[in-house]
């Protein structure tokens, strides 16, 4: 399955429920992850929730002046290779980000690494720009 965005409208919000019929899931749970790096395609999709559910694990995500997002990988470091080498690798890398929980995400389209550091002991952190 490839993932098309350009039916998606920047600016605009999603349920993961919405976009999981977009994208031909029959359900959320395909996508209910924060990173998300769907099988035979180039995407990264990031799902992020500033203000998180009190069982959820705390990662310290933001947005902050100029259009840059600080964002922490995740405790299984999983994805951080991934994110990391994204240009290098000629993957894009999406963004979906809300405030609060249980609220649609606001697309806010493609977005770039501009620094990290990765880290075993503890989440990775990334700083990404808007595109």
């Amino acid at each position: 399955m490839r993932f098309d965005f350009k039916t998606l409208t920047v600016g605009h919000s999603y349920s993961r429920d919405s976009l999981a019929e977009i994208w031909g899931y029959k359900g959320r749970q395909a996508i209910s992850r924060g990173i998300v790096t769907p099988a035979s395609d180039n995407k990264i999709i990031l799902f992020v929730t500033k203000n998180k559910q009190k069982a959820d694990t705390q990662y310290n995500d933001f947005f902050i002046e100029e259009g840059l997002l600080h964002m922490e990988g995740e405790t299984s470091h999983l994805n951080d290779k991934r994110l990391q080498n994204a240009e290098v690798n000629n993957e894009s890398i999406y963004l979906f980000y809300r405030n609060m929980h249980h609220t649609p995400f606001q697309y806010y389209g493609e977005v770039c690494l501009v620094e990290c550091a990765l880290y075993d002991n503890k989440p990775s952190t990334f700083i990404l720009r808007l595109i």
